[in-house]
């Protein structure tokens, strides 16, 4: 994907695409993506969040367990500790697998603590150094004196669509709203700006505007022009949207768009084959 502030243009039969990064907070990105249609946007976020391979802990064998919680508690717990994956190193094993049997499909781990102590999944230690808990503080269990804990395991490339601890981020996009004011000098103008529950009016030198850097804070919620449909028409743009990545970690974003539209491109090529 494209840089703060850059453009890319995609040509692709016949339609063209800009992605453009808009903002980035914390662990969310939002990308202004035009010239795509609803079906096509959808599509990407489907294929992102159940079909782009992520590594996950699948597997643990506990050796020692004396702590307050059960194995299988334990066990959940590492399951959902996200972990950095070297997507060119690992694939998702094939069903009649066992992805134990080839290295390729999978990375042994093992962690050892004694009490008194929180443990941390920075207490796990992978075979290949470059995996590894994107969140490193994440809680495992809190150890006593004289208490505890030692496993081994593997963690396993897998899809969301399987189990949503694979999924490599929340996914989610919006239509880019249209918010223009028809009567900028309008009376009632204050109460007009106060009826946007993200502030996205304002009155400056008696007249109503609109705060273009708000704008796409905008949830199309219609609130502003319902109780002013005189002042106030809101729309949105049919080929314009704001695509958002909440992302886990495991992946950078460039990674998650490229095998998601790949993972795309090989279900259109099983469909062309079938028909």
């Amino acid at each position: 994907m494209t840089d703060a502030g850059k453009e890319e243009e995609k040509e692709a039969e016949g339609f063209k695409m800009k992605a453009e990064l808009v903002s980035k907070k914390f662990t969310t990105s939002t990308y202004l993506l035009k010239g795509v249609t609803p079906a096509f946007i959808n599509s990407i976020r489907r294929a992102a969040l159940s079909l782009v391979p992520t590594l996950a802990i699948e597997e643990v064998e506990f050796v020692k367990n004396s702590s307050p919680l059960y194995d299988e508690f334990i066990a959940h717990r590492l399951g959902l500790v996200s972990l950095k994956t070297d997507i060119d190193s690992y694939e998702v094993p094939p069903e009649d697998v066992d992805p134990r049997e080839f290295a390729k499909y999978h990375v042994a781990f093992k962690l050892s603590a004694k009490g008194p102590g929180m443990v941390k999944a920075s207490g796990l230690t992978f075979s290949d150094p470059k995996i590894k808990p994107i969140y490193p503080e994440t809680p495992i269990v809190n150890l006593l004196e004289g208490q505890e804990l030692e496993f081994t395991g593997i963690a396993v490339m897998g899809l969301g669509k399987e189990h949503s601890k694979w999924s490599p981020g929340h996914i989610f996009y919006k239509n880019v709203p249209e918010l223009k004011v028809k009567n900028p000098k309008a009376e009632n103008a204050s109460s007009v700006a106060n009826s946007c529950p993200r502030g996205l009016l304002k009155v400056e030198s008696g007249k109503l505007i609109v705060d273009e850097k708000k704008l796409f804070e905008c949830t199309l919620c219609g609130a502003c022009a319902e109780a002013f449909p005189d002042v106030i028409e809101l729309s949105f743009k049919e080929d314009e949207f704001l695509f958002s990545i909440d992302n886990f970690g495991q992946l950078k974003d460039a990674e998650i768009f490229k095998k998601a539209m790949e993972a795309l491109d090989s279900k259109f090529k099983e469909l062309s084959k079938a028909v």
